[in-house]
């Protein structure tokens, strides 16, 4: 899981808003370092997804997309979200890969708020996916 976690950071890191409103993301910065260069920056390269998580990637992915915010922001994934997406998809998710997606949510969330410190990957605290 901690492979899955640091490969997650790094492209949230990538995905994140770059400069100034509507100059793109860091990962389109670097894209336009290396086209210029001609020279990958380290900054892409970074951990590649684990093997055999290509099925929970797709999943958390695609409930990313849908995921609703306020004011802006996102909201965490509700259990319910992650229920229809399931029983639309046809799709059973093991106690494990719920807690994964949980974990890649809320490392998610911490990219965006800039924190600091990673999630607890214990997943002790109070947050959406316990009050649904």
């Amino acid at each position: 899981m901690a492979d899955l976690l640091a490969f997650a950071r790094h492209e949230f890191r990538l995905a994140a808003p770059h400069g100034r409103a509507g100059a793109g993301t860091l990962r389109d910065h670097l894209r336009a370092v290396e086209r210029q260069t001609g020279r990958t920056p380290a900054g892409l390269r970074g951990p590649r997804r684990p093997a055999g998580t290509d099925a929970l990637w797709r999943a958390f992915l695609d409930l990313h997309t849908q995921r609703g915010h306020d004011g802006g922001e996102p909201l965490p994934l509700a259990w319910r979200d992650v229920e229809a997406w399931c029983a639309l998809r046809r799709v059973r998710l093991r106690p494990v890969d719920l807690d994964a997606l949980r974990l890649l949510d809320r490392e998610y969330l911490a990219s965006r708020a800039g924190a600091a410190a990673a999630p607890d990957p214990a997943g002790g605290g109070d947050d959406d996916w316990s009050r649904d």
